[in-house]
């Protein structure tokens, strides 16, 4: 009997007996935590945040993350003057302020290029708020993973970085009852499949079922 030795365990990224009740007073601010480089897509996201902007979203961007002074500086470019006394570079913070940002933030955008499992994704999730990422890598991954436990889409994705601003602004324009519904699904589902306890579970479990299986081939 050939031993099946493939399987997918995700990493435990939460403890979900920390989940908090949802935020029923979000902040009118869009979050983004991250190194501030290329592969993370903060340009892109400050292009779209100037287009979004300008279609009378309300919102303001808050950027929290480190990144080299040239780089920064490039963002800043980027910026339209109306909009630049909206846009907040918040340089580095703790974890535990990263979460409080998520808990109180009404978007969390996810604009890497390419993603790999991307922690900030379910961490924003399980923090309450909905994300819009990129339909790309691990961000695509963790959405499918959440349409298949869920059937429905419960974060919003885009294709092309001009798809972001009216991303941005559907997510905005949600009523608060379909928004906490969709919020709460998103705990749920994080809680269900990226929990530390039971991800260490599933690991010993395979591991002890890989051992049984090859006692029984002996």
């Amino acid at each position: 009997m050939a031993i099946s030795k493939d399987k997918i365990i995700y990493d435990g990224v939460i403890d979900k007996g920390l989940v908090q009740p949802f935020n029923e007073t979000k902040k009118k601010y869009i979050l983004f935590a991250g190194r501030l480089e290329d592969a993370k897509g903060c340009k892109e996201l400050i292009k779209a945040f100037n287009i979004y902007a300008k279609k009378s979203g309300l919102y303001d961007l808050l950027i929290a993350g480190v990144g080299n002074k040239k780089y920064i500086e490039e963002c800043k470019i980027l910026m339209d003057n109306e909009i630049q006394n909206r846009v907040h570079f918040l340089g580095a913070v703790s974890h535990e302020e990263v979460f409080r940002l998520m808990y109180d933030a009404s978007i969390y955008v996810v604009p890497s290029r390419n993603e790999g499992f991307g922690f900030v994704t379910a961490e924003a999730m399980f923090n309450g708020t909905i994300v819009i990422g990129k339909n790309t890598g691990g961000t695509k991954e963790q959405f499918n993973n959440a349409y298949d436990l869920t059937g429905e889409d419960i974060a919003f994705r885009y294709n092309t970085d001009e798809q972001l601003p009216q991303k941005l602004l559907e997510c905005e324009n949600l009523q608060k009852k379909h928004y906490m519904q969709l919020a709460i699904k998103g705990q749920q589902v994080v809680c269900e499949l990226y929990d530390i306890a039971t991800q260490s579970k599933k690991i010993c479990d395979f591991l002890m079922h890989l051992n049984n299986q090859r006692k029984f081939n002996d």
